[in-house]
């Protein structure tokens, strides 16, 4: 699989650029704990933020430790350090879609029970769903490393690292839709007390879940280009002496550096809770109050008819 070479050309103006991108990678991400950590307004311990934060912990993996491995092969330019560039590229990139995974299906279990989910999704489910996310992960790195490099292990990695979290996470957001739907022609038909609270549950999931959907397309984006290259690269002998797909690879290469560090800017501008915390952490008093201030005409707008429960979804 590691033909020779496979490996990336690193020339000093890229390696500026990812010095770049890995340090607004590391800022905005260590901004996300420290907002989560401190909560200033208590509103972000909700069960969903549990996998965001361990989303921006993904996030970190490539800032610190791939981005500067390859940063590295400017002035050692040797297999073993490109090596454990890869499996650092590895551990970022699946642990990211298996968390993208994870808050797809409780998406659907949310928006099918909006207000009786906290029955099944517990915050001890959501932490086995971390360590399983991690243990998955680890697993596709020590075949690499128990010596396992042949073209099928890529066939391996991308069939369970990619295609199949990619088809769940299809399957559940189809099942969010036709939920969603179904409760909306619901609604449109009965009228009570309950369905108040469910009108408004409904509203605030679909927002939310459209905020997911964001974060999911520019994952898709981003990472895509350059596994349908780097399985060109690989699975296609004669395609490995193309040198303009060598470039490509290491160009969309360099955009799958550009997810780890958006995921925080997304934050603060589709999640309010996130975006109220940042600039309480970062101190911004000016930005703060009219923030305040935004969320106020929101809320008398949004003329919402139940106490949001810090516990839900996100507010947009």
């Amino acid at each position: 699989m590691f033909y020779e070479g496979y490996w990336f050309d690193t020339s000093l103006t890229s390696t500026v650029a990812y010095f770049i991108i890995s340090f607004v990678t590391i800022l905005g991400n260590i901004l996300v704990f420290v907002s989560f950590h401190r909560d200033p307004y208590r509103q972000l311990r909700s069960l969903q933020n549990y996998f965001i934060v361990n989303l921006a912990v993904s996030d970190l993996f490539m800032g610190t430790l791939a981005e500067w491995l390859l940063i590295a092969t400017y002035w050692v330019n040797l297999p073993d350090v490109f090596f454990a560039h890869y499996l650092g590229a590895i551990i970022s990139g699946i642990s990211s879609l298996l968390n993208m995974t994870a808050l797809s299906i409780y998406r659907y279990f949310v928006v099918k029970n909006p207000l009786t989910y906290h029955d099944i999704i517990t915050r001890k489910r959501i932490i086995a769903a971390i360590v399983a996310v991690w243990i998955y992960t680890f697993h596709l790195i020590l075949l690499p490393l128990s010596g396992w490099q042949s073209e099928g292990y890529q066939i391996y990695l991308y069939s369970l690292g990619c295609v199949l979290p990619s088809c769940v996470i299809f399957v559940t957001y189809f099942g969010v839709f036709i939920t969603i739907r179904a409760h909306t022609k619901n609604l449109k038909t009965t009228a009570n007390s309950q369905n108040s609270a469910l009108k408004s549950a409904v509203n605030r999931e679909k927002a939310t879940t459209k905020t997911m959907l964001i974060l999911l397309a520019v994952f898709v984006v981003f990472w895509f280009p350059f596994l349908a290259i780097d399985i060109v690269m690989v699975q296609c002998i004669p395609c490995r002496k193309s040198h303009s797909l060598h470039v490509a690879r290491d160009v969309a290469l360099t955009f799958t550096y550009f997810s780890s560090g958006i995921n925080p800017l997304l934050y603060a501008w589709r999640v309010q809770q996130f975006r109220r915390a940042f600039i309480r952490v970062l101190g911004l008093k000016k930005l703060n109050c009219w923030s305040k201030n935004r969320v106020g005409n929101n809320m008398r707008n949004a003329q919402t008819v139940i106490e949001r429960d810090p516990r839900t979804a996100w507010v947009t």
